[in-house]
């Protein structure tokens, strides 16, 4: 629908743009970055350190000794012991999935039987579980972490001069977030708008964003300079 000066399109854009400022404001700069960042930043030091993490506690014998004993009884209680079988076979036999079996297998001797055998696939399986646990560690304790920075942040934000430098970067960065949504919106548009059996939905969109005019729309700005767009365009 073409309302000369803009189309609707444009008005849930302006309208979008309003309420991302007002919440921007509200919400502030600080507080925000630290829940976007603290995603990725944990993620990061969990790869990073977990298997330090995880050889510290085993070294302090912190679940460890009962998580081996406990996959160790499983190993000998299981029946799939044999002179033939392997430790691949074994695990794949304890309901391990192939992949994590073939790995753990491939750390062990295969020379080894029996007993040595059990024990060795209780230590490497135990250890593999000390990881993953450890990881599971270390990021709730960065999310625990950003928590209390966000706390802490409040705290800061009582003082009115903190709170509209805050206030102000906070517009800036939601308005950023914004724009990236249109462009992610937008990109998507030009697939659906693609799609056969959508006539009518598309030609609303043409002349709602005025694409076959020369008149200036905003939505029509970010439909036909989307940075998305533009970048796939390069490969295809």
């Amino acid at each position: 629908m073409d309302l000369i000066f803009c189309g609707i399109t444009d008005i849930i854009l302006i309208l979008f743009f309003i309420f991302a400022i007002i919440w921007g404001a509200k919400k502030g700069f600080m507080s925000k970055f630290i829940s976007l960042s603290s995603g990725i930043v944990g993620l990061i030091v969990a790869i990073i350190f977990c298997s330090r993490f995880a050889n510290m506690l085993i070294k302090h014998q912190v679940f460890y000794p009962a998580i081996q004993n406990n996959i160790y009884e499983n190993i000998t209680s299981s029946g799939l012991m044999t002179e033939t079988s392997s430790a691949s076979d074994v695990l794949s036999g304890l309901g391990f999935p192939g992949v994590i079996a073939d790995y753990i297998g491939s750390k062990i001797d295969s020379s080894l039987t029996g007993s040595s055998l059990a024990t060795t696939m209780a230590q490497e399986t135990a250890k593999l579980f000390m990881v993953i646990i450890s990881f599971a560690f270390l990021l709730i304790g960065c999310w625990v972490l950003t928590f209390v920075i966000k706390l802490l942040i409040k705290l800061i934000r009582a003082s009115l001069v903190i709170r509209i430098v805050d206030g102000v970067l906070g517009v800036v960065l939601y308005g950023f977030l914004a724009i990236i949504c249109i462009y992610i919106l937008f990109f998507i548009l030009s697939l659906v708008i693609q799609i056969p059996g959508l006539e009518g939905f598309r030609n609303f969109m043409t002349v709602d964003m005025q694409l076959d005019t020369d008149k200036f729309r905003l939505s029509k700005y970010f439909y036909e300079n989307n940075i998305l767009v533009n970048f796939f365009r390069l490969f295809f």
